[in-house]
């Protein structure tokens, strides 16, 4: 079609990297993507202002996304990984306030088949929501747009097609059109110094981090209070497992934590390829994979198994590997951790390794609030941590993860092992004894939910005809792609437990527009 032959690649989605049913990194804003050929920047301009302002909406369109995303779920709901994210984000995060919550397949596809049934007796009504959605969610005043190629070429194309005898003037007109704005309107473009040019933020997206936006609001000044890590556990059962998946979260650090680069290279040391965690588990058969890494945007450290024939005895071990670095029972070899060192800095490296991704690390420093710069400054503070600074962080930020009473654990098992693992969980939390702020006990705090009831964990109905009408889902026609990136906004914006209106039109979308050179090819 004209959009895929004009367009290089175009994308959308809720947070950078998300899914349908999954919010990515900064999971508050809506992402649209559109990558152009050099000197075609008013392709992208005439794009964008179809996608986001100017597409039709009809019930009948509406019915084909709603159904089209409704196909996506029974997928969802046989994966074990998918499935222990979701319920993790629903211990961690506002189901209501923050997209983690609104986006669950499970909560969306109630909404979603409501939807269908009112766009057959009400379709004007469904059509009337929708436009609101579209009206809050694409507000001009609260899109941040970020053009990255040459600024100067395009300034200069734009002033060509427009007339412009001022090259600025040209690229200016250009953004105000995406806008649907006046040309001489006072709308500020600067350039930053690597010559991309920028509309500025009045807002601070720091204020919409996930990390801001934790179901239990921390209060350091008592230690009494409520602890959002606090041994809470859910263990679900899927009928399509044969392995278990697990994730266990705690406290960890956000953008700029001074103890970030020590962390992030005690984790390395970790799980390095042929490190403790890849001998100890994965060499003795008792998980495919066992991870950890911490999420900055979301101020959390997780701990992950996934294929885990026993998530019991895996999860012991790595504690223990844990434990006895900490303790100091064992050491950290000098020769491992000068390879963790540059393991680490190889990482860092790559994120700008290409032209993509370093348009991908540009718009993520601009939304954790780095400087341009972030990067060598991360290398440098890798490469001077010392072993005593590591272990450290080791202690403070990965023994919690290992203690019952300071974290929070998804586990997603077979149904033969619910009881067993469930049981697992209780007992670790009743050694622990009672802490301030915890769980009343380990039998509130500790939960089993069978398949059959993992509707009602979050909130939502789950009958007995769900599973036939996946089916019928699975097995209908879907329909054109064109225009589904909206009504999967229309639906996560209005569906039950989305974040309100008013809260999506102070927060904002950010649209990206990525000029590819023709030498790029």
């Amino acid at each position: 079609n004209a959009l895929e032959r004009e367009l290089v690649a175009y994308s959308s989605a809720i947070g950078s990297g998300g899914g349908s049913f999954s919010n990515g990194t900064f999971g508050m804003f809506f992402f649209v993507k559109l990558k152009v050929e050099k000197g075609q920047l008013d392709l992208a301009v005439k794009w964008m202002r179809r996608a986001l302002w100017q597409v039709q909406l009809s019930a009948e369109r509406l019915k084909v996304g709603a159904q089209k995303l409704l196909k996506e779920i029974p997928d969802l709901k046989r994966s074990g990984s998918a499935m222990s994210r979701a319920v993790i984000k629903e211990l961690l995060f506002d189901p209501v306030k923050t997209n983690h919550g609104a986006c669950s397949a499970l909560r969306q596809r109630a909404y979603l088949k409501e939807l269908v049934a009112r766009l057959e007796s009400d379709p004007e009504e469904v059509l009337a929501e929708a436009r609101e959605a579209r009206e809050a969610l694409f507000a001009p005043e609260n899109m941040r747009v970020q053009i990255s190629g040459d600024a100067l070429a395009e300034a200069a194309a734009a002033g060509r097609r427009g007339g412009a005898n001022n090259q600025g003037q040209g690229l200016f007109a250009g953004l105000a059109a995406l806008f649907d704005l006046p040309p001489k309107c006072a709308l500020p473009v600067t350039k930053d110094p690597a010559g991309s040019a920028t509309v500025p933020d009045p807002v601070r997206p720091g204020a919409s981090h996930t990390s801001q936006l934790w179901k239990v609001k921390p209060n350091s000044s008592d230690p009494g209070s409520p602890s959002l890590f606090c041994g809470k556990a859910a263990v679900l059962a899927l009928s399509a497992l044969e392995n278990s998946i697990l994730l266990r979260a705690a406290k960890g650090l956000v953008y700029g934590a001074k103890a970030l680069p020590a962390l992030d290279l005690a984790i390395e040391y970790l799980t390095a390829l042929e490190g403790p965690f890849w001998v100890e588990i994965r060499g003795k058969g008792l998980s495919y994979g066992a991870g950890i890494y911490n999420a900055p945007e979301q101020g959390v450290v997780y701990f992950s198994l996934s294929r885990s024939v026993d998530p019991c005895a895996a999860f012991e071990a790595a504690k223990g590997i844990v434990a006895s670095f900490a303790s100091g029972a064992r050491e950290l070899d000098d020769v491992e951790f000068e390879n963790a060192k540059s393991a680490l800095a190889s990482g860092i490296l790559e994120r700008e390794a290409t032209k993509s991704a370093a348009l991908a690390e540009r718009y993520s420093h601009y939304f954790a609030e780095r400087p341009e710069d972030a990067n060598p400054r991360a290398l440098d503070a890798a490469l001077k941590v010392t072993k005593a600074e590591a272990l450290a962080a080791l202690q403070e930020y990965l023994m919690p993860l290992f203690q019952a009473e300071t974290s929070t654990t998804s586990v997603a098992v077979p149904p033969a092992k619910l009881v067993d693992v469930a049981s697992f969980f209780k007992a670790k939390l009743e050694a622990a004894g009672p802490k301030g702020g915890g769980a009343p006990n380990p039998e509130a705090a500790v939960q089993a939910i069978p398949e059959a009831e993992l509707g009602a964990f979050f909130g939502v109905a789950d009958g007995a005809g769900d599973d036939e009408t996946d089916t019928e889902l699975e097995e209908a026609g879907g329909g054109s792609q064109q225009g589904l990136a909206l009504e999967s906004a229309v639906a996560w914006a209005k569906g039950p437990g989305a974040v309100p209106l008013s809260l999506l039109a102070a927060l904002g979308v950010i649209a990206v527009l990525a000029i590819r050179s023709r030498r790029a090819r």
